[in-house]
């Protein structure tokens, strides 16, 4: 859906005001599920593409104890670019962003981030494990 096409929403709009009773709220739910920042971006990587449904192999286990933290190599999704005010807030829990990955992705070093913390982070989406296979070999 084109979020940003006005004549486009006007069309669905006045569609499912006429043919469905609870368009308001149809049309509400379709604008949130197609919104820019929803979850479901690929990971590009030089050496495989990660699709959505196989990124949650790579999160790490919501069982960790409440105060547990995380060091080494992650990937880190967000919502859009990030600005400055965002990498200096990731820095201060621990995050070093190192290079981007598209879709909206970064290789992170971790040094002993705390999850919870850093999924309450609005701009934050997704935060996976980045695995000795997803490195390139050749180049």
């Amino acid at each position: 859906m084109f979020v940003g096409n006005l004549s486009y929403d006007r069309e669905v709009k006045s569609w499912l005001r006429l043919h469905h009773p609870f368009g308001a709220v149809v049309f509400c739910l379709l604008l949130a599920f197609s919104a820019p920042g929803a979850p479901g971006k690929l990971i590009r990587l030089r050496n495989q593409t990660i699709p959505p449904r196989f990124a949650k192999s790579l999160e790490p286990p919501n069982t960790l104890a409440p105060n547990s933290t995380l060091s080494g190599l992650f990937l880190l999704q967000v919502t859009g670019p990030l600005a400055a005010e965002a990498r200096s807030q990731l820095a201060a829990v621990g995050v070093d962003v190192l290079h981007y990955v598209p879709d909206d992705t970064f290789v992170a070093r971790f040094r002993n981030v705390r999850p919870d913390q850093l999924r309450a982070l609005a701009y934050v989406q997704w935060l996976g494990v980045y695995r000795p296979e997803h490195k390139s070999i050749a180049r």
